[in-house]
């Protein structure tokens, strides 16, 4: 493709876009629950696997089952996966007994604005590390209900395996059916094991049965627990535990029945309209469309990995209903459309021609000219913009002419009274989309629900959002590919150090620093690889026998290309000491290159220093903050430098958060980040400093001590 004098060059693209009567609303309306990263028989506790999703701030936790309230009256498919059994295993590979997956049920339901629904994410049935051969713990089911546990749509969990020893198989799959098999129960009770040493799993209403060394699982409304033995324990949902058989899966209703100890599985339940239960269904189509007049919409194929081992919830708007018999159906339709560029056309985007044939737009045209085709009357546009709204092609006195109009992209529509029907006229009307290939321009990464010390081990917390499947994880640290070369926004949020507490008395609590804030534009070329740390709130010791505890500092976060050259850092806050008069709140994450309190200078950790003579000392009961280059200071487990995986300091009593941030002994902790944080001592204070930041961007916006909790990064594309 290359310039000729007196020549426009035109490309025709069937685009699929969907339009939307409201214009109010511009964000998806995909909502995905999972586990939030919880393990075994128990439920998650904190909702930070949420960050940077939809679901952020809108889910409260109740033991485990997560509690969320409709954002719009609308027609909602919900698709339920039940979590999988456990394998049972032994030295030998080979001959294992394979955990059952999952059931998958899909259904549409109405549901109107602020009506409350409990969730319950099925958890994999797990298995002890204590003996040689070991049975799987049944799955989880996973249940969404009213708050009164009227139940809307359940998916059982898998069995679990049996020990690999000939008469005992593998874990049967979670059921599509209601009604589950052999010793399940009945009227929504548990299953109970048959001449087996197993536990059954729960259903909705009944616990599931067992004896002996078996803990029983529990219903749904009882709380969902798993069951437990030496060997096995069963997933949250309901999970039944194993002894030498499987355990059975949790799940069921009414006539549904938990499944029965020695490799079953859990049943289901289904009261959306256009059911579809599958109990083998690996992959599922999502439509991300926004409610906006215009929009590109991304189709996008996968597997479900909650039918191999956790389960999943996912909710996405159909249908928004806005009353006065009035709705907008959030579904693709395909127009054709041309697709011109010109000099005159705006830097970062395409222009889309709708064009309708046999209409005129009546009242607005500015300038008329010969054209030789509608292509080029639509060239005589994009030229005279952004005067030039939309075009009339036809015929007058033997002469094809372009009218150019100055309106027609928002009001001109079929049934507008200033477009009627003119034979032989094509009228047609730009408009502007912002064309991108990852469908999104804004992507947020968290900490994935990781604590204390060490990062994530895994992406689910993405699932749903615009960095599922775009991002894997190197010892906590996650590496991403820029998708596309432009101008982009980096906002860093360092992480804040954990409060210094003493029982349940918070007016004596010593508090921890928050962490910094950092944002710079940075021009990126597509396919780079960036190295993100996003820095975990500092940690606190649980031993019920310490009613003084001080808080670890908090990390910094990290964006480096992959040889670790920075790009920008946002320092972690410093950890409050233990509530003695001596020791002081934590200082906040710095807004410049070094460390508070005696901290690191050049991307060097924080040191341990006294502060009358300014000389190092060990003895201080506290751990310095890493930073890029160097570890932090300290006698105990000291913070690792990000260069060498970024860990937090650790001790007997509370660790640092991921990121470099000190331990805690009785001072608070230091701060990681480009220069770790400090702690200085003397007979009258003992205070924690904020980690160092740094920013190589343009544009800056750095602040120091802003942010609450675990950090985060945003990265936006601006063209």
């Amino acid at each position: 493709l290359f310039r000729k004098r007196g020549y426009s060059f035109h490309q025709l693209l069937n685009i699929s876009v969907s339009i939307a009567r409201v214009f109010s609303l511009k964000e998806n309306h995909q909502y995905v629950f999972t586990t939030l990263n919880s393990r075994g028989s128990t439920g998650p506790t904190s909702t930070s696997g949420y960050i940077g999703t939809l679901l952020e701030g809108k889910v409260n936790l109740s033991n485990g089952i997560q509690i969320w309230s409709v954002p719009v009256t609308g027609n909602y498919v919900i698709e339920v996966s039940g979590a999988s059994g456990a394998n049972g295993t032994d030295v030998n590979e080979s001959s294992w007994r394979i955990g059952g997956l999952g059931a998958r049920l899909r259904g549409y339901l109405k549901f109107h604005k602020g009506s409350q629904l409990k969730i319950l994410v099925g958890q994999e049935g797990d298995r002890t590390t204590d003996f040689a051969e070991r049975p799987g713990g049944g799955g989880g089911g996973s249940f969404v209900t009213y708050l009164n546990d009227t139940p809307l749509i359940i998916a059982g969990g898998g069995g679990g395996g049996g020990t690999p020893i000939e008469q005992y198989k593998d874990g049967e799959p979670g059921q599509a059916t209601e009604k589950g098999t052999r010793c399940g129960g009945t009227g929504g009770t548990g299953g109970r094991p048959c001449n087996v040493l197993s536990g059954g799993g729960a259903g909705l209403n009944g616990n599931g049965s067992g004896g002996g060394v078996v803990k029983p699982s529990l219903s749904f409304i009882n709380g969902g627990t798993g069951g437990s033995s030496p060997t096995s324990i069963g997933g949250f949902g309901g999970g039944g535990c194993g002894v030498k058989s499987g355990g059975g899966g949790g799940g069921g209703r009414g006539i549904l029945e938990g499944g029965n100890g020695g490799e079953n599985w859990g049943s289901s339940y289904n009261i959306g309209a256009n059911k579809q239960n599958l109990t083998f269904v690996i992959t599922w189509i999502v439509f991300f469309s926004s409610l906006i007049t215009v929009s590109v919409v991304c189709i996008r194929t996968s597997k479900i990995n909650g039918l191999y081992t956790d389960g999943l919830v996912r909710l996405l708007l159909l249908q928004l209903l806005t009353g006065a018999n009035m709705s907008v159906l959030v579904v693709p339709l395909t127009f054709t459309t041309a697709v011109l560029s010109s000099p005159s056309a705006k830097k970062g985007h395409s222009t889309f021609i709708q064009t309708e044939e046999g209409y005129y737009l009546t009242g607005h045209v500015i300038d008329r000219q010969k054209a030789s085709s509608a292509l080029s009357c639509v060239h005589l546009c994009l030229r005279s913009r952004p005067l030039c709204r939309s075009v009339n092609y036809g015929e007058i006195e033997g002469n094809m002419i372009c009218e150019l109009n100055d309106d027609g992209t928002d009001r001109a529509k079929v049934n507008a009274p200033s477009l009627v029907p003119m034979p032989g006229y094509v009228f047609g009307q730009m408009l502007d989309l912002t064309v991108s290939k990852t469908c999104s321009k804004t992507f947020v990464f968290s900490t994935l629900g990781a604590r204390g010390e060490t990062g994530p081990t895994n992406t689910l917390g993405y699932v749903g959002t615009p960095l599922e499947g775009r991002v894997t994880v190197s010892d906590g640290i996650q590496i991403w590919s820029v998708p596309e070369t432009g101008s982009y926004v980096i906002e860093v949020f360092g992480a804040s150090g954990a409060n210094g507490t003493y029982d349940e008395d918070k007016s004596s609590w010593r508090t921890g620093g928050l962490g910094a804030r950092m944002t710079g534009t940075f021009q990126l070329q597509k396919g780079t690889q960036l190295k993100i740390l996003v820095g975990q709130e500092g940690n606190r010791t649980t031993d019920p026998y310490l009613r003084e505890r001080p808080g670890g500092g908090g990390g910094g976060s990290f964006v480096t290309f992959p040889d670790d050259t920075p790009l920008i850092i946002a320092g972690g806050g410093g950890g409050g000491g233990i509530p003695r008069e001596q020791f002081k709140n934590g200082d906040p994450g710095q807004s410049t290159e070094n460390g508070g309190r005696c901290g690191g200078a050049g991307g060097y950790g924080g040191n341990l220093c006294n502060a009358d003579t300014g000389m190092v000392d060990l003895q201080i009961p506290g751990g310095g903050g890493a930073g890029l280059l160097g570890n932090g200071g300290g006698k105990r487990g000291f913070s690792i430098r990000f260069i060498h995986g970024g860990t937090g300091g650790k001790c007997p009593v509370s660790q640092g958060g991921f990121g470099g941030g000190g331990y805690a002994l009785k001072a608070g902790g230091g701060g990681g980040g480009y220069s770790g944080g400090g702690v200085l001592s003397s007979p009258n204070i003992r205070v924690a400093g904020g980690g160092g930041s740094y920013n190589s961007g343009k544009n800056q916006q750095n602040m120091a001590g802003v942010n609450k909790g675990d950090g985060k990064v945003i990265i936006t594309l601006q063209n």
